[in-house]
């Protein structure tokens, strides 16, 4: 249980502090650059913030932070330009998914 507690709090402080995973390859060390390099900044300028969570089966999985989980233009931002941009970039990439509010109901179990 302290093991599983410790690994909890691990990835909460990876999520409120913004922090990307290392990268397990070449196309998500890329995505992870993309999001810290371009993507970030123009989502900081709003008052958000977004953090790459993992990459699977072409599938770019995000979470929104800030300004960004309460702004009605969220969904357009992730699909119109991150979802966009991503896809230019890196071919793999099929979707990006927002994970924002699954974390949220995460940690109301806590």
């Amino acid at each position: 249980l302290k093991k599983l507690l410790l690994l909890a709090c691990a990835r909460a402080c990876m999520f409120v502090q913004g922090v990307s995973p290392e990268p397990k390859d070449d196309t998500e060390a890329m995505i992870i650059d993309l999001i810290e390099s371009q993507i970030r900044s123009a989502v900081q300028h709003d008052g958000g913030n977004i953090t790459f969570v993992k990459f699977e089966e072409g599938i770019v999985y995000v979470r929104l932070q800030g300004a960004c989980t309460t702004c009605e233009s969220s969904k357009t931002t992730l699909q119109m330009g991150v979802s966009n941009v991503l896809k230019f970039y890196v071919p793999d990439v099929q979707d990006v998914v927002d994970l924002t509010a699954q974390s949220q109901e995460e940690n109301r179990c806590l």
